[in-house]
C-alpha cells in the first residue's frame, strides 16, 4: 500500500486510513486554518463618497440608514466599502464560498483588525 505524506502530482485522488487509537471519541472533525481572498466574491469596491451616493448600496433597500451612516463614515475616513456575495449555486461550486454562504463572514474576519461586517444585504 501506498502511504501519502505530501503532494503528488500526477494522482486524481487520494484515500486515507484512519485509526482511532481511543475508541471512545467517534467525532471525525478537524479545524483545517487557511488563507482565502475575499476578492473571489467582491461584486462591488467602493472608493469614495459619490461611488456610494450613487449606488445600490445606498438607493435600494439592501441598507438601513444605520449601515449607510456606518459606510459613510468609514469612506469619510479613507476606507473602502466592499459588497461581497456569497451563493450556493456558484459556477465553481466553490467550498469555501457555500461555507461563508452557510454561516456567515464574523468567525472567518475576527482576527482581521481592518476588517468589520457592517450588516448584511
Amino acid at each position: 500500500m501506498k502511504i501519502k505524506k505530501d503532494f503528488v502530482t500526477n494522482s486524481s485522488s487520494t484515500s486515507f486510513i484512519l485509526a482511532n487509537k481511543t475508541k471512545r471519541e467517534k467525532n471525525l472533525k478537524i479545524k483545517i486554518e487557511m488563507e482565502y481572498d475575499l476578492n473571489n466574491l467582491v461584486e462591488m469596491e467602493i472608493t469614495s463618497l459619490a461611488e456610494f451616493y450613487n449606488s445600490d448600496l445606498y438607493r435600494d433597500n439592501y441598507t438601513s440608514s444605520a449601515q449607510r451612516n456606518k459606510c459613510i463614515e468609514i469612506l469619510k475616513n479613507g476606507g473602502i466599502i466592499y459588497y461581497i456575495r456569497a451563493t450556493t449555486y456558484s459556477d465553481d461550486n466553490d467550498p469555501i464560498e457555500n461555507m461563508i454562504y452557510g454561516n456567515g463572514l464574523e468567525k472567518f474576519i475576527e482576527n482581521n483588525p481592518v476588517l468589520e461586517i457592517i450588516g448584511e444585504c
